[in-house]
């Protein structure tokens, strides 16, 4: 029972306390107004990127238990995300803040995510049953196109900050290039 809960619940909480202590970090820097919110969505949802991009990228060199916690982390940080997506809209008390660019992909990111979670389903060797390969394979396909999008647009619309933008870049190339070894073996 300890174990499931060090391998299930820690890496989760892990993930979305990191998310919640850069998230006030951000806003403490700011007035408290929809660029600081906004700032706060930037840097929790490329963290959480960075839980999901990470196994996928280094497979091979990671212990077999470390996707499984990566992923949990991920969806910890996701949870931590998707407050500041709720304090956002509460705030306008609609989903007027968000292009319909965001409120689609959110929906298709979010329910892709669910899947996945409800499948069992993390980044790592592919499952050895025919259907959960291809449920994974579709939904880190969605999920890395829509950060390759999200980071591309990042960097296009919100200042080509590279600082910020090429690491990101980065570990997307290395994630694809990952996941593509993983599932050529």
């Amino acid at each position: 029972m300890k174990r499931a809960l060090q391998e299930s619940v820690l890496p989760a909480v892990a993930g979305g306390a990191i998310n919640a202590g850069l998230a006030r970090a951000v806003l403490r820097r700011r007035q408290l107004d929809d660029a600081a919110l906004y700032a706060a969505l930037r840097v929790t949802g490329n963290v959480a990127f960075v839980f999901f991009a990470l196994p996928l990228a280094t497979a091979d060199l990671l212990p077999s238990a470390a996707p499984r916690l990566l992923w949990r982390a991920f969806l910890g940080a996701h949870a931590t995300h998707a407050t500041l997506i709720a304090r956002c809209a509460l705030r306008h008390r609609s989903l007027t803040p968000f292009s319909s660019t965001s409120i689609i992909g959110g929906t298709v990111g979010y329910t892709t995510v669910v899947a996945l979670t409800a499948s069992s389903i993390s980044p790592g060797h592919p499952p050895r049953e025919r259907r959960r390969r291809q449920l994974q394979r579709a939904g880190h396909n969605i999920l890395l196109g829509m950060h390759a999008f999200t980071i591309t647009y990042g960097y296009l619309r919100k200042g080509r900050n590279a600082q910020a933008y090429i690491p990101l870049a980065a570990l997307w190339i290395a994630a694809a290039h990952g996941m593509d070894h993983t599932w050529r073996r």
